[in-house]
């Protein structure tokens, strides 16, 4: 019994001194966390030894110190920060110079029931990709977004692809008219609140949609609730639009063309539901106008001049009669100008029944041993609704991006 207690001291009493050697191999570093851009110490800073759980925290200046391995690696980590590696080697003093992370808005989030993207560290967020745009041919992004994200909406005032519509989230400035009677002058006009629209920031600068090339967006999103002033500002009290354009490829130079060409074409086609002809015509004028009493002018009687033009009385019966005698003459005079007396369909002959849309974008991307590289270019065609002039839209957008 004693020999065993004697060898259980002896083990005991080496173990310990093999755990002391071990303790007395560690030294002492220490030194201090530093900001790369102003030179401020960083607080709150990690230092941790690399493969293991030991670590340490920067005091208030930025001041650290730890137990380490003369042959460990030492590893800071701050939030905001791209981590900084320096091997000991020996040293007892080592100090860190922190740079700030670019993609520091991609970083992981941890909040209450689940994990965001600090770009996303508002109250409600709606986001979609470029892939959802690509397929929708419009003069701007703005059209493009239509009906892609709830709550935002886009308000068209006409067709022209040079409008790209007010783009409001959670609405804008209500307007209603209140009615008292048929005439115009007793209309009472009122608004609720001043409305705004959102602030729309591409790739963190401030702008507008319809400058961005639909096709060099990688994603889209839409801050919605009024929190994300907190962090874009009071201009952004209106919601934010984020816009985040393609990055740079770091492979093999590579060239993508896409091209479209689509045809347009009125939903409503007047000119298909008009009297075209000239007599047929006069005929529901003048029943229109005679023996009218809500005609707001000369109640019950026909004008005597339609666009400052003077026309007789007896209109009717010259085009009846001429009609009649099978004159298909266009023009008579009275009172030294001209009457017309044909048959036309004004709006066939002012408005085409179809036209044509083009869209041609090429981008380049590639990159060398020191830089990546992307440039892009769109062309964006038109053609104008009317027969008459030259009405043609042609838009251009030319981007670069070198990250």
């Amino acid at each position: 019994m004693r020999i065993v207690l004697k060898r259980a001291a002896t083990a005991v009493t080496v173990f310990l001194l093999v755990v002391t050697a071990a303790r007395a191999q560690n030294i002492k570093v220490s030194g201090k966390v530093t900001d790369a851009a102003t030179g401020e110490p960083v607080v709150g800073a990690a230092l941790l030894v690399k493969g293991l759980s030991a670590g340490a925290m920067t005091d208030a200046s930025g001041v650290y110190s730890i137990a380490v391995d003369p042959g460990a690696t030492l590893v800071c980590t701050c939030i905001g920060y791209a981590d900084a590696e320096q091997a000991v080697g020996g040293r007892t003093v080592i100090d860190f110079v922190l740079a700030e992370d670019a993609e520091m808005l991609d970083e992981t989030v941890v909040v209450g029931y689940g994990t965001l993207k600090k770009s996303q560290l508002v109250g409600s967020v709606e986001q979609i990709s470029g892939e959802v745009l690509e397929d929708r041919v419009n003069a701007n992004v703005s059209r493009t977004l239509q009906g892609q994200v709830p709550g935002l909406s886009i308000f068209q005032v006409d067709g022209k692809p040079t409008h790209g519509g007010s783009v409001y989230i959670r609405g804008g400035a209500t307007n209603y008219v209140m009615k008292k009677n048929m005439s115009s002058k007793d209309l009472n006009s009122y608004e609720i609140g001043q409305g705004g629209s959102a602030l729309v920031l591409i790739d963190g600068v401030e702008g507008e949609l319809s400058s961005v090339n639909p096709d060099d967006i990688e994603s889209v999103s839409v801050l919605k609730d009024a929190s994300s002033s907190a962090i874009y500002g009071s201009r952004a009290a209106y919601g934010v639009i984020l816009v985040t354009t393609k990055t740079a490829s770091k492979e093999k130079i590579t060239v993508n063309y896409s091209g479209s060409v689509s045809l347009n074409r009125r939903t409503v086609l007047w000119e298909d539901n008009v009297i075209t002809d000239g007599l047929a015509y006069t005929e529901t004028f003048y029943d229109f106008w005679v023996g009218r009493t809500e005609t707001p002018t000369s109640a019950g009687a026909l004008p005597t001049k339609i666009n400052t033009f003077d026309i007789p009385s007896n209109y009717l019966e010259i085009f009846r009669q001429r009609r009649a005698e099978g004159n298909t003459g266009i023009y008579d005079m009275y009172n030294g100008n001209y009457l017309y007396f044909a048959s036309e369909n004004w709006l066939k002959a002012f408005y085409k029944r179809m036209n044509t849309t083009q869209t041609h974008s090429m981008s380049i991307n590639g990159s060398t041993k020191k830089l990546s590289y992307a440039i892009s270019g769109r062309y964006y065609t038109q053609d104008g609704i009317y027969k008459i002039g030259n009405e043609d839209y042609h838009q251009y957008n030319i981007r670069s991006k070198v990250p």
